[in-house]
Protein backbone atom coordinates (compact mmCIF):
# COMPACT_ATOMS: atom_id res chain seq x y z
CA UNK A 1 0.00 0.00 0.00
CA UNK A 2 3.02 2.13 0.62
CA UNK A 3 1.52 6.24 0.21
CA UNK A 4 -1.87 6.60 -1.17
CA UNK A 5 -3.35 9.56 -2.63
CA UNK A 6 -6.59 9.84 -4.29
CA UNK A 7 -8.16 12.35 -5.83
CA UNK A 8 -12.26 13.35 -6.80
CA UNK A 9 -15.37 15.13 -7.21
CA UNK A 10 -18.92 14.31 -5.33
CA UNK A 11 -21.93 16.71 -4.48
CA UNK A 12 -23.56 17.21 -1.24
CA UNK A 13 -25.96 15.03 -0.46
CA UNK A 14 -29.89 17.23 -0.44
CA UNK A 15 -31.66 14.30 1.03
CA UNK A 16 -29.83 14.40 4.24
CA UNK A 17 -27.08 16.13 6.35
CA UNK A 18 -24.52 13.26 5.52
CA UNK A 19 -22.73 12.80 2.47
CA UNK A 20 -20.91 9.45 2.15
CA UNK A 21 -18.05 9.17 -0.65
CA UNK A 22 -16.65 5.64 -1.88
CA UNK A 23 -12.91 5.71 -1.67
CA UNK A 24 -10.15 3.45 -3.08
CA UNK A 25 -8.52 3.02 0.05
CA UNK A 26 -9.37 4.22 4.04
CA UNK A 27 -8.29 7.61 4.53
CA UNK A 28 -5.93 9.03 7.35
CA UNK A 29 -6.01 12.63 5.82
CA UNK A 30 -8.49 14.63 4.11
CA UNK A 31 -8.11 17.62 1.79
CA UNK A 32 -11.52 18.95 0.92
CA UNK A 33 -12.05 22.19 -1.55
CA UNK A 34 -15.10 23.77 -3.48
CA UNK A 35 -16.02 26.86 -5.66
CA UNK A 36 -19.58 26.37 -4.22
CA UNK A 37 -21.75 26.16 -7.24
CA UNK A 38 -23.92 22.96 -8.45
CA UNK A 39 -22.13 23.00 -12.12
CA UNK A 40 -18.55 22.66 -13.49
CA UNK A 41 -17.01 25.04 -15.36
CA UNK A 42 -17.17 29.23 -14.59
CA UNK A 43 -19.82 31.12 -13.53
CA UNK A 44 -20.59 34.53 -11.72
CA UNK A 45 -19.29 35.08 -8.18
CA UNK A 46 -16.37 34.15 -6.21
CA UNK A 47 -16.58 31.73 -4.16
CA UNK A 48 -13.85 28.98 -2.62
CA UNK A 49 -13.46 27.16 0.50
CA UNK A 50 -10.59 24.86 1.75
CA UNK A 51 -10.80 22.54 4.46
CA UNK A 52 -8.57 19.85 6.36
CA UNK A 53 -9.41 16.69 8.42
CA UNK A 54 -7.56 14.18 10.25
CA UNK A 55 -8.15 10.55 11.41
CA UNK A 56 -8.69 12.16 15.01
CA UNK A 57 -11.99 14.08 13.97
CA UNK A 58 -9.69 17.29 14.35
CA UNK A 59 -10.73 19.88 11.22
CA UNK A 60 -9.92 23.50 10.15
CA UNK A 61 -11.34 25.79 7.13
CA UNK A 62 -10.75 28.92 5.30
CA UNK A 63 -13.37 30.68 2.54
CA UNK A 64 -13.16 33.58 1.18
CA UNK A 65 -15.45 34.98 -1.69
CA UNK A 66 -16.68 38.31 -3.59
CA UNK A 67 -20.11 39.10 -5.72
CA UNK A 68 -19.58 39.96 -9.65
CA UNK A 69 -21.41 42.69 -11.55
CA UNK A 70 -21.79 45.38 -8.32
CA UNK A 71 -20.86 49.01 -8.09
CA UNK A 72 -19.60 48.39 -4.64
CA UNK A 73 -17.06 45.61 -3.80
CA UNK A 74 -18.56 42.84 -1.16
CA UNK A 75 -16.32 40.94 0.11
CA UNK A 76 -15.37 38.64 2.99
CA UNK A 77 -13.90 35.41 4.19
CA UNK A 78 -14.56 32.78 6.74
CA UNK A 79 -12.16 31.07 9.15
CA UNK A 80 -12.92 28.11 11.44
CA UNK A 81 -11.51 25.69 13.70
CA UNK A 82 -13.77 23.88 13.78
CA UNK A 83 -15.66 22.59 10.65
CA UNK A 84 -14.07 21.13 7.72
CA UNK A 85 -15.64 23.50 4.84
CA UNK A 86 -17.68 26.25 4.74
CA UNK A 87 -20.22 27.22 2.62
CA UNK A 88 -20.98 30.84 1.15
CA UNK A 89 -23.78 31.94 -0.97
CA UNK A 90 -22.43 35.42 -1.95
CA UNK A 91 -19.62 38.15 -0.70
CA UNK A 92 -21.36 39.05 2.20
CA UNK A 93 -20.58 36.53 3.02
CA UNK A 94 -23.55 34.95 4.18
CA UNK A 95 -22.98 31.51 5.91
CA UNK A 96 -25.62 28.84 3.80
CA UNK A 97 -23.85 25.23 5.17
CA UNK A 98 -20.75 24.02 6.62
CA UNK A 99 -19.23 20.03 7.15
CA UNK A 100 -18.78 19.74 11.04
CA UNK A 101 -17.08 16.82 10.94
CA UNK A 102 -15.50 13.78 8.58
CA UNK A 103 -15.24 10.25 9.64
CA UNK A 104 -12.96 7.92 7.68
CA UNK A 105 -14.03 4.00 7.29
CA UNK A 106 -12.77 1.43 6.52
CA UNK A 107 -15.29 0.40 4.16
CA UNK A 108 -13.87 2.07 2.42
CA UNK A 109 -15.47 5.33 2.82
CA UNK A 110 -15.33 8.90 4.17
CA UNK A 111 -18.58 10.84 5.89
CA UNK A 112 -18.93 14.35 5.62
CA UNK A 113 -22.17 15.37 8.53
CA UNK A 114 -23.19 18.94 7.53
CA UNK A 115 -24.42 21.08 10.14
CA UNK A 116 -27.91 21.28 8.15
CA UNK A 117 -29.28 19.30 5.38
CA UNK A 118 -27.40 20.92 2.05
CA UNK A 119 -29.83 23.38 0.18
CA UNK A 120 -27.85 22.54 -3.25
CA UNK A 121 -26.29 19.64 -4.87
CA UNK A 122 -22.73 21.86 -4.26
CA UNK A 123 -19.94 19.78 -6.00
CA UNK A 124 -16.71 19.29 -3.72
CA UNK A 125 -13.51 18.15 -4.73
CA UNK A 126 -10.81 16.49 -2.06
CA UNK A 127 -7.83 15.27 -1.44
CA UNK A 128 -7.45 11.86 0.27
CA UNK A 129 -3.95 10.77 1.69
CA UNK A 130 -3.26 7.67 3.56
CA UNK A 131 -1.42 3.75 2.84
CA UNK A 132 0.98 2.20 5.51
CA UNK A 133 3.55 4.55 4.93
CA UNK A 134 1.27 7.46 5.93
CA UNK A 135 1.71 7.09 9.90
CA UNK A 136 0.46 9.85 11.27
CA UNK A 137 -1.88 13.14 10.69
CA UNK A 138 -2.87 15.88 12.51
CA UNK A 139 -5.00 18.89 12.15
CA UNK A 140 -4.47 21.52 14.45
CA UNK A 141 -5.46 25.73 14.89
CA UNK A 142 -3.70 28.42 16.24
CA UNK A 143 -3.19 32.37 16.15
CA UNK A 144 -0.23 33.43 14.68
CA UNK A 145 2.37 35.57 16.88
CA UNK A 146 1.68 39.26 17.00
CA UNK A 147 5.35 39.74 17.75
CA UNK A 148 8.43 39.11 15.45
CA UNK A 149 9.60 35.48 17.30
CA UNK A 150 10.21 32.16 16.67
CA UNK A 151 6.49 30.63 17.67
CA UNK A 152 6.67 26.78 18.31
CA UNK A 153 3.64 24.84 16.52
CA UNK A 154 3.64 21.88 19.34
CA UNK A 155 0.87 19.09 20.59
CA UNK A 156 1.23 17.42 17.57
CA UNK A 157 2.63 14.47 19.02
CA UNK A 158 5.08 13.55 16.04
CA UNK A 159 7.67 14.86 14.08
CA UNK A 160 6.09 15.64 10.51
CA UNK A 161 7.33 15.30 6.88
CA UNK A 162 4.87 17.97 5.34
CA UNK A 163 2.67 20.49 6.33
CA UNK A 164 -0.10 22.10 4.78
CA UNK A 165 -1.73 25.59 6.34
CA UNK A 166 -4.37 27.46 5.37
CA UNK A 167 -5.15 31.11 7.04
CA UNK A 168 -7.02 34.25 7.72
CA UNK A 169 -7.58 37.38 9.81
CA UNK A 170 -10.62 36.52 12.71
CA UNK A 171 -10.52 33.73 15.10
CA UNK A 172 -13.75 30.98 14.20
CA UNK A 173 -15.81 34.01 12.54
CA UNK A 174 -17.12 35.18 9.06
CA UNK A 175 -16.02 38.76 8.49
CA UNK A 176 -16.13 41.34 5.79
CA UNK A 177 -13.34 42.00 3.25
CA UNK A 178 -11.68 38.58 1.52
CA UNK A 179 -7.90 38.08 2.98
CA UNK A 180 -7.23 34.34 3.13
CA UNK A 181 -3.76 32.59 2.23
CA UNK A 182 -2.63 28.56 1.64
CA UNK A 183 0.74 27.34 1.94
CA UNK A 184 2.65 24.35 1.86
CA UNK A 185 6.38 23.40 3.36
CA UNK A 186 8.68 20.10 3.41
CA UNK A 187 11.83 22.00 4.77
CA UNK A 188 12.94 25.34 4.66
CA UNK A 189 14.71 24.87 1.40
CA UNK A 190 11.09 24.06 -0.01
CA UNK A 191 8.08 26.09 1.09
CA UNK A 192 5.90 28.53 -0.60
CA UNK A 193 2.62 30.71 0.39
CA UNK A 194 -0.13 32.21 -1.58
CA UNK A 195 -2.04 35.08 -0.19
CA UNK A 196 -5.15 37.11 -1.82
CA UNK A 197 -6.94 39.94 -0.88
CA UNK A 198 -10.13 42.21 -2.01
CA UNK A 199 -11.21 45.64 -0.38
CA UNK A 200 -14.83 45.67 0.79
CA UNK A 201 -17.45 48.24 0.31
CA UNK A 202 -15.04 50.37 -2.31
CA UNK A 203 -16.55 52.48 -4.63
CA UNK A 204 -13.64 53.56 -7.04
CA UNK A 205 -11.44 50.93 -8.79
CA UNK A 206 -8.50 52.67 -6.83
CA UNK A 207 -9.64 51.38 -3.20
CA UNK A 208 -10.40 47.80 -5.18
CA UNK A 209 -7.31 46.38 -4.07
CA UNK A 210 -7.61 43.18 -5.48
CA UNK A 211 -4.45 41.60 -5.06
CA UNK A 212 -2.38 38.09 -4.79
CA UNK A 213 1.19 37.73 -3.41
CA UNK A 214 2.80 34.23 -4.18
CA UNK A 215 6.22 33.38 -2.40
CA UNK A 216 8.57 30.23 -2.41
CA UNK A 217 10.28 31.77 0.97
CA UNK A 218 7.34 32.08 3.57
CA UNK A 219 4.91 29.68 4.95
CA UNK A 220 2.33 32.30 5.72
CA UNK A 221 2.16 35.59 4.40
CA UNK A 222 -0.67 38.51 4.72
CA UNK A 223 -1.02 41.71 3.81
CA UNK A 224 -3.20 45.03 4.26
CA UNK A 225 -3.38 47.57 1.22
CA UNK A 226 -0.64 46.07 -0.54
CA UNK A 227 1.27 45.92 2.33
CA UNK A 228 3.39 43.35 4.56
CA UNK A 229 0.91 42.63 7.73
CA UNK A 230 2.68 39.19 7.72
CA UNK A 231 5.46 36.61 6.83
CA UNK A 232 6.21 33.69 8.47
CA UNK A 233 8.73 31.48 7.27
CA UNK A 234 8.94 27.74 8.22
CA UNK A 235 12.20 27.19 9.68
CA UNK A 236 12.13 23.26 11.23
CA UNK A 237 10.14 20.54 11.88
CA UNK A 238 9.89 18.96 15.35
CA UNK A 239 9.47 15.82 17.31
CA UNK A 240 5.86 17.64 18.74
CA UNK A 241 5.15 19.96 15.47
CA UNK A 242 6.86 22.73 13.54
CA UNK A 243 8.68 26.18 14.17
CA UNK A 244 7.82 29.56 12.16
CA UNK A 245 9.86 32.27 11.92
CA UNK A 246 7.68 35.25 12.15
CA UNK A 247 9.20 38.09 10.37
CA UNK A 248 6.80 40.60 9.89
CA UNK A 249 4.34 40.37 12.81
CA UNK A 250 0.68 39.73 12.38
CA UNK A 251 -2.37 41.99 13.81
CA UNK A 252 -4.12 40.46 16.45
CA UNK A 253 -6.26 37.43 15.73
CA UNK A 254 -5.26 36.01 12.65
CA UNK A 255 -5.81 32.38 13.02
CA UNK A 256 -3.92 29.31 11.29
CA UNK A 257 -4.82 25.81 10.49
CA UNK A 258 -2.50 23.40 9.65
CA UNK A 259 -2.57 19.44 8.50
CA UNK A 260 0.81 17.53 9.77
CA UNK A 261 1.71 14.76 7.64
CA UNK A 262 4.00 11.69 9.06
CA UNK A 263 5.26 9.64 6.61
CA UNK A 264 6.62 9.09 2.73
CA UNK A 265 8.17 11.07 0.50
CA UNK A 266 7.06 14.95 -0.37
CA UNK A 267 8.45 17.89 -2.56
CA UNK A 268 7.22 21.32 -3.36
CA UNK A 269 8.07 23.62 -5.38
CA UNK A 270 7.07 27.25 -7.33
CA UNK A 271 7.66 27.79 -11.57
CA UNK A 272 6.06 29.77 -14.37
CA UNK A 273 3.60 27.88 -16.84
CA UNK A 274 4.35 28.28 -20.31
CA UNK A 275 2.55 31.10 -22.11
CA UNK A 276 1.40 28.98 -24.72
CA UNK A 277 -0.35 25.59 -25.56
CA UNK A 278 2.20 23.36 -24.97
CA UNK A 279 3.10 20.68 -22.25
CA UNK A 280 4.28 21.82 -18.75
CA UNK A 281 6.83 19.59 -16.82
CA UNK A 282 7.75 19.62 -12.89
CA UNK A 283 11.00 17.87 -11.64
CA UNK A 284 9.85 15.78 -8.59
CA UNK A 285 12.82 14.36 -6.57
CA UNK A 286 10.73 10.91 -7.02
CA UNK A 287 7.96 9.05 -8.78
CA UNK A 288 4.90 10.70 -6.83
CA UNK A 289 1.66 8.84 -6.13
CA UNK A 290 -0.34 12.38 -6.56
CA UNK A 291 0.92 16.04 -7.13
CA UNK A 292 -1.26 19.03 -6.34
CA UNK A 293 -1.18 23.07 -7.43
CA UNK A 294 -1.89 26.23 -6.92
CA UNK A 295 -2.25 29.12 -9.42
CA UNK A 296 -2.93 32.94 -8.44
CA UNK A 297 -2.15 36.48 -10.21
CA UNK A 298 1.37 36.38 -9.88
CA UNK A 299 4.32 36.20 -12.42
CA UNK A 300 6.77 37.19 -10.24
CA UNK A 301 8.07 35.99 -6.83
CA UNK A 302 7.29 38.11 -3.85
CA UNK A 303 5.78 40.73 -5.88
CA UNK A 304 1.77 41.76 -5.08
CA UNK A 305 -0.02 41.66 -8.38
CA UNK A 306 -3.84 42.94 -9.87
CA UNK A 307 -6.54 40.46 -9.27
CA UNK A 308 -6.82 38.11 -6.33
CA UNK A 309 -7.32 34.45 -7.55
CA UNK A 310 -6.73 31.36 -6.15
CA UNK A 311 -6.96 27.40 -8.31
CA UNK A 312 -6.32 24.87 -6.43
CA UNK A 313 -5.54 21.43 -8.44
CA UNK A 314 -5.06 17.71 -7.95
CA UNK A 315 -3.98 14.61 -9.84
CA UNK A 316 -3.69 11.15 -8.85
CA UNK A 317 -2.45 9.77 -12.35
CA UNK A 318 -6.47 9.07 -12.79
CA UNK A 319 -8.90 11.47 -12.00
CA UNK A 320 -7.96 15.89 -11.97
CA UNK A 321 -9.59 17.70 -10.34
CA UNK A 322 -9.65 21.22 -9.90
CA UNK A 323 -11.22 24.65 -8.04
CA UNK A 324 -11.03 28.28 -7.94
CA UNK A 325 -12.34 31.89 -7.50
CA UNK A 326 -11.23 35.10 -9.18
CA UNK A 327 -11.54 38.73 -8.41
CA UNK A 328 -10.43 41.69 -10.17
CA UNK A 329 -8.89 44.97 -9.29
CA UNK A 330 -11.61 47.42 -10.34
CA UNK A 331 -15.27 48.69 -10.02
CA UNK A 332 -17.47 46.70 -12.88
CA UNK A 333 -16.62 43.64 -10.45
CA UNK A 334 -15.68 40.70 -12.30
CA UNK A 335 -15.72 37.85 -9.97
CA UNK A 336 -16.11 34.37 -10.97
CA UNK A 337 -15.40 30.82 -9.97
CA UNK A 338 -14.89 27.59 -11.56
CA UNK A 339 -14.32 23.75 -10.53
CA UNK A 340 -13.91 20.64 -12.90
CA UNK A 341 -13.54 17.02 -12.51
CA UNK A 342 -11.64 16.37 -15.63
CA UNK A 343 -8.81 18.85 -15.75
CA UNK A 344 -6.00 19.58 -13.31
CA UNK A 345 -6.09 23.49 -13.62
CA UNK A 346 -7.54 26.78 -14.78
CA UNK A 347 -6.65 30.13 -15.63
CA UNK A 348 -10.19 31.41 -13.84
CA UNK A 349 -11.41 34.42 -16.13
CA UNK A 350 -9.11 33.22 -19.45
CA UNK A 351 -9.70 30.26 -21.42
CA UNK A 352 -6.27 28.22 -20.52
CA UNK A 353 -7.07 24.80 -19.03
CA UNK A 354 -3.92 22.13 -18.11
CA UNK A 355 -4.50 18.17 -18.53
CA UNK A 356 -2.28 15.71 -16.64
CA UNK A 357 -0.59 13.97 -19.07
CA UNK A 358 2.39 11.77 -17.05
CA UNK A 359 2.58 11.34 -13.10
CA UNK A 360 6.78 10.46 -12.84
CA UNK A 361 9.44 11.85 -11.47
CA UNK A 362 9.29 14.39 -14.58
CA UNK A 363 5.50 14.92 -14.08
CA UNK A 364 3.78 16.36 -17.21
CA UNK A 365 0.85 18.70 -18.08
CA UNK A 366 -0.56 19.66 -20.88
CA UNK A 367 -2.28 23.51 -21.52
CA UNK A 368 -4.71 23.47 -24.19
CA UNK A 369 -4.40 27.38 -25.37
CA UNK A 370 -2.13 30.09 -24.55
CA UNK A 371 -2.26 32.26 -21.71
CA UNK A 372 -0.35 33.76 -19.30
CA UNK A 373 3.14 32.83 -17.80
CA UNK A 374 1.32 32.37 -14.27
CA UNK A 375 3.72 31.36 -11.50
CA UNK A 376 2.68 27.63 -10.46
CA UNK A 377 2.99 26.59 -6.97
CA UNK A 378 2.95 22.61 -6.59
CA UNK A 379 3.62 19.49 -4.10
CA UNK A 380 4.00 15.53 -4.27
CA UNK A 381 3.47 13.11 -2.16
CA UNK A 382 4.78 9.63 -3.02
CA UNK A 383 6.38 5.99 -1.18
CA UNK A 384 8.59 6.05 1.53
CA UNK A 385 12.69 6.06 0.29
CA UNK A 386 13.70 2.96 -0.72
CA UNK A 387 9.95 2.19 -2.09
CA UNK A 388 7.50 2.18 0.70
CA UNK A 389 6.64 -0.46 3.85
CA UNK A 390 6.99 -3.55 3.09
CA UNK A 391 4.37 -6.06 3.65
CA UNK A 392 3.20 -8.01 6.90
CA UNK A 393 4.36 -11.42 6.69
CA UNK A 394 3.18 -14.43 8.18
CA UNK A 395 5.45 -17.47 9.65
CA UNK A 396 3.99 -19.51 7.36
CA UNK A 397 4.94 -17.56 4.41
CA UNK A 398 8.43 -18.84 4.44
CA UNK A 399 7.77 -22.44 5.83
CA UNK A 400 10.05 -24.97 3.72
CA UNK A 401 12.08 -22.17 2.46
CA UNK A 402 14.70 -22.30 5.39
CA UNK A 403 18.63 -23.34 4.30
CA UNK A 404 21.91 -23.33 5.79
CA UNK A 405 24.93 -21.58 4.10
CA UNK A 406 28.44 -22.51 4.52
CA UNK A 407 31.02 -20.45 4.14
CA UNK A 408 34.19 -21.53 1.86
CA UNK A 409 36.47 -21.20 4.55
CA UNK A 410 34.96 -24.58 6.06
Amino acid sequence: MATQVETGNFVANTGGTTTTVTTGFQGKGLILFTHTKTTEGESAGALFSMGFADNGARVGVMAWSGDDAVATSNTGRSKYSNRALQINSDGTPTQVCRVASVAFNAAPNFVLTFNITPASAWEISYILIGGTDITNTFVGSTTVATSISTQNIIGVGFQPDAVFVIHALGVDATNTVARAGIGMAVSAAKQWSWFGSVADGATTSAAVDGLSLLRNDVLISGEASGVNALLADFTQFTGDGFDINVSDAAPASWQMSYLCIKGGQWDAGVQAKPATATTQTFNVAFTPKGIGFLMSSATALNTYTSECISTWGAWDGTTEVYSGAYHNDAINTVAKSAGASTKVLREIGYTAEADGTTLAANTVITWDAAGTAYLVAWWAAGDNAGGGSPPAAAFGDYAGQFRIIRPTSW
